[in-house]
């Protein structure tokens, strides 16, 4: 035992645990070191007849081709080839007529409403729907979502219909008092054209941007054909005397209301405003007159007027009764945030009676 163990250290260390086990169990005479896994390719041998590999020049094995289709796809048809070298006749369309009537501040699929909802509908019928009064809430912030979506539009009969039906959306979102929403949708239409440029002037008024509307209509002229706009602008502008010079030459020319003509004189000179009689109020309220009624000092009460121009009674400068009374209106329509009512609720401590 003791020699075996012996010639056992002296053997290379591969050969240790063979002539270990040699020794606890009884070996044959002839036994030999363990042979590699691989001994054939130390030999010089054939692989085995029963090897797997497989490459692309072999047959395929019978279980993967019981697993291939019978039938293979047909290939694509090809396409139409040209019969001739001429040019395909294309559409063409002036740039300045763009269709915003698919404008829209959020997506048809965040809005829960299919994409073709007008598909088939006559755009003088789509007009109609939208310019109805729903009389439940959730109809009417359903409408809403359907002003506020983009949407497919229903199909205009004419280049001269494109943009009525976006018209007719931003017109309903003031009249039901959503003033942020028709401006979002103003913005989300891309650069306002001579369309479009009156209502985006009306909505700067009550909102407070009437200077960037004001520094558009000066880079584009011919954008709006309100003489008294104009004016207003220029006055907006610190040009006075052009803006003077303007409404008077509009007067003579009569182009503006003799009404209107005193409003403008009024908003030019103060020596004129300061001291006069109360102005009757006109019998056609816009937001330039309302605007200007508040510049000369003789403001009007939004509380008898459209629900929209109870955003004017919002700023800070409105008295805290003003102020809620407007927030009131507009939290009933379902147009203000219940978080800007419970501020204004908050901002200060009613008084003891």
């Amino acid at each position: 035992m003791a020699t075996v163990l012996n010639k056992s250290i002296s053997m290379p260390g591969r050969y240790v645990a063979a002539a270990t086990l040699c020794v606890l169990v009884t070996c044959p005479a002839g036994a030999q070191t363990p042979l590699s896994a691989n001994d054939w390719l130390k030999s010089g041998r054939a692989p085995p007849a029963n090897s797997s590999a497989w490459r692309p020049s072999d047959p395929v094995p019978p279980d993967a081709a019981s697993r291939r289709p019978h039938t293979r796809p047909k290939p694509a048809p090809a396409r139409d080839i040209a019969e001739s070298a001429g040019a395909v006749p294309v559409g063409v369309r002036r740039l300045g007529l763009g269709d915003s009537d698919g404008a829209g501040m959020i997506s048809a699929r965040q809005a829960g409403l299919p994409a073709g909802l007008w598909d088939g509908v006559p755009q003088q019928t789509a007009i109609r729907m939208i310019a109805s009064d729903p009389a439940l809430p959730a109809a009417r912030q359903l409408a809403r979502r359907v002003l506020h979506a983009q949407i497919r539009p229903p199909a205009a009969s004419s280049d001269a219909q494109l943009g009525a039906f976006f018209a007719a959306r931003v017109d309903r979102l003031l009249k039901t008092g959503d003033l942020t929403g028709g401006r979002d949708l103003l913005l989300a239409a891309g650069p306002a054209g001579a369309s479009t440029f009156g209502r985006v002037f009306d909505v700067s008024l009550l909102s407070g941007g009437e200077d960037q509307a004001c520094a558009q209509m000066q880079s584009r002229p011919g954008i709006s054909d309100d003489i008294a706009a104009h004016v207003f602008c220029l006055a907006q502008s610190g040009d006075w005397p052009a803006a003077a010079l303007m409404m008077r030459g509009a007067h003579r020319l009569s182009l503006i209301s003799d009404d209107k003509a005193k409003l403008l004189a009024y908003f030019l000179d103060d020596g004129l405003a300061d001291g006069a009689d109360i102005l009757a109020p006109p019998e056609k309220i816009t937001p330039l007159v309302f605007r200007l009624h508040e510049g000369i000092g003789q403001p009007m009460s939004a509380s008898g007027l459209p629900l929209v121009y109870a955003w004017s009674d919002l700023d800070p400068k409105s008295g805290w009764k003003a102020q809620l009374e407007a927030a009131e209106r507009l939290s009933r329509a379902g147009v203000l945030p219940a978080s800007i009512l419970h501020q204004l609720y908050t901002a200060q401590t009613p008084a003891a009676s």
